[in-house]
């Protein structure tokens, strides 16, 4: 939960994160920065596309990096 997602929205691991108020290209940057690849859509939306061979473990701590950098851009902003 952040000030800054609209809407989570996807099927099965395809997950779209729709952005209000925030460049979803700032936020891509951060999450790379995290260790977490993700892509921009259209304008305001974070497409994330894990592989379709990734562990709970491994989206337990995608999720943890998620969550810091939402966490993060709530103090910068």
């Amino acid at each position: 939960k952040s000030k800054h997602i609209k809407e989570v929205r996807g099927r099965g691991l395809c997950i779209g994160v729709e952005l209000k108020d925030i460049n979803n290209h700032e936020v891509c940057e951060e999450f790379l920065k995290a260790g977490v690849l993700c892509l921009t859509a259209r304008d305001n939306v974070v497409r994330f596309t894990p592989p379709l061979i990734i562990n709970q473990e491994e989206i337990n701590g995608a999720m943890e990096r998620v969550e810091k950098v939402f966490n993060d851009l709530e103090g910068k902003i």
